[in-house]
């Protein structure tokens, strides 16, 4: 189980892929979708295989066309969304019972997840092993609480070797416009670059002003793109950096801290809440591939707004930033680090409505609710759609998630009375396949 529908597509990709065909499956919203996007990319897991008759049970009843399959790679709210009642959670409860769990990134679950995790650890005897690089005191303790034993490498084994290696050499930097001099100077160097920041719009004016200023294309990745324009821009982010004999450069969000799997020589980060900082280092100097002798350079910087995170986060992480100062480091020393400087949270008190509604049980959700944003057609893409919604065929690949101050309202564009009720309609004359959606 992974916590977004990138990591969990990766999932499938990587391991799940990998069993006879008529034994995994790959279950998250948009996972029909992303089945026939492979079959035009399959990974030397998934080549030559059929997964027709998986799209088949899908579309069955829900529950039926899942229990028999044997290995899943799935977004933690299908399965775990049970504990709130929701309907595909409760549906596939009997392969539940009948598993070994595997849950990944869990640094990155926000408060409502974590307490669902919680209230299912501590009421359900079922194997689980849950996985993350960075993870504040608090929730070590609460899991532990829940029964899970923490394991840490032995100093002989390979894995703490390889945690304990300076990797990287932290270099901070005045502002964006510094940075900005570094990046242009390493990627003429030769050097693959990484810049991360924390919103949407920042990405984009980033990545406009740095290909301008070197006449080649910039890669941006972000969630607001549609996603066949998301799994382009994926792909490319990931083999531009798998090549060490040319530079490369991309501009990208918090989504590089868990679906991306690269190895930068440089990485640029604002300041972010520790964890996420620490995930985002995570993804340069990845694989030592210049050798041991090589340091990523990590340049950090605070950006002039705080948004999408509280400024006492943010003051934590400056804090634990300076604690290092200039210098080598490694990734063993970030980890250790950040359980000094972790900001704590509440206590979960593991409730769930599974465990108390009884007989007038209503759902509710597994994930703090963001209302920031809402899933859009383009005015551009709707007979496109029109024609897919005809044919019975999925049109995932055309959503994308808009800020809601950009949703056209009816009295500005005329809804289709064969839109589902889901979705809304935002302007597609803001929306760049190589930017994603704009607004500024």
């Amino acid at each position: 189980m992974y916590p977004t529908r990138g990591t969990a597509t990766e999932g499938f990709r990587d391991y799940v892929g990998w069993a006879p065909e008529a034994e995994g499956a790959l279950v998250h919203g948009t996972s029909r979708y992303e089945i026939e996007a492979m079959r035009s990319n399959p990974s030397e897991a998934t080549a030559e295989k059929n997964y027709d008759k998986l799209n088949e049970d899908q579309d069955r009843l829900f529950a039926l066309g899942l229990w028999s399959r044997r290995y899943f790679s799935a977004t933690v709210d299908q399965f775990l969304g049970f504990i709130e009642h929701n309907y595909k959670g409760l549906c596939l409860l009997p392969a539940l019972a009948d598993s070994a769990v595997i849950i990944d990134e869990v640094h990155s679950f926000d408060q409502r997840m974590f307490e669902c995790l919680l209230a299912f650890l501590n009421n359900f005897q079922v194997p689980v092993l849950c996985m993350t690089a960075t993870l504040p005191p608090s929730r070590i303790e609460q899991l532990q609480a829940a029964g899970l034993k923490l394991y840490q490498a032995s100093e002989d084994t390979e894995l703490h070797k390889i945690e304990s290696h300076p990797r990287y050499c932290l270099e901070p930097v005045a502002d964006a416009n510094a940075a900005l001099e570094q990046a242009i100077a390493s990627y003429r160097k030769g050097d693959r670059v990484l810049w991360v920041v924390n919103r949407v719009a920042e990405c984009q004016r980033i990545a406009g002003l740095l290909e301008t200023l070197f006449g080649v294309d910039v890669l941006t990745y972000h969630s607001r793109f549609r996603l066949q324009d998301r799994q382009t821009v994926h792909k490319d982010t990931v083999e531009a950096f798998q090549q060490t004999d040319k530079p490369a450069i991309a501009v990208t969000t918090q989504v590089c801290e868990m679906s991306l799997d690269l190895d930068a020589d440089m990485l640029i980060s604002e300041v972010a809440p520790i964890p996420s900082l620490v995930q985002r280092f995570g993804r340069a100097n990845r694989r030592l591939a210049r050798g041991n002798n090589f340091r990523a350079r990590l340049l950090t910087y605070r950006a002039e707004k705080d948004l999408p995170y509280q400024k006492e986060e943010l003051d934590a992480a400056a804090e634990f930033l300076a604690e290092f100062g200039t210098g080598d480091v490694s990734q063993r020393e970030l980890a250790e680090t950040l359980q000094r400087h972790a900001t704590g949270e509440p206590l979960s008190d593991c409730s769930a409505r599974f465990l108390e509604s009884g007989y007038f049980a209503v759902r509710g959700e597994f994930r703090d609710i963001d209302d920031f944003t809402s899933p859009c057609l383009l005015t551009t893409d709707l007979d496109k759609v029109k024609a897919l919604v005809k044919a019975h065929k999925p049109y995932d690949g055309y959503i994308v998630n808009v800020p809601k101050g950009y949703v056209l309202i009816p009295k500005d564009f005329e809804r289709p009375a064969w839109l589902p009720k889901y979705l809304n309609l935002a302007n597609g004359n803001l929306y760049s396949c190589k930017r994603g959606f704009l607004t500024e």
